[in-house]
């Protein structure tokens, strides 16, 4: 099951929108039905990256095997 989760510290407005957005473009980007996708949002969370509380996002891709970044 394709799954995207997404962690924010800032506050997002329209969840449910953002989710179903997220599910459309998932299910057309693999090619699979939307019924096998699956979306988590977490905003407004307490965040800090590179020491840093300013809004941040970061493509998985950047994330090494261990949990750390390249």
């Amino acid at each position: 099951m394709p799954y995207i989760k997404i962690q924010t510290n800032q506050k997002a407005e329209n969840e449910k929108e953002i989710l179903k957005k997220l599910s459309v473009e998932l299910a057309e980007r693999l090619g699979k039905s939307e019924s096998y996708i699956m979306t988590a949002l977490k905003s407004d969370l307490k965040m800090a990256f590179g020491g840093s509380t300013e809004k941040t996002a970061v493509p998985g891709a950047m994330w090494g095997w261990d949990g750390g970044t390249f």
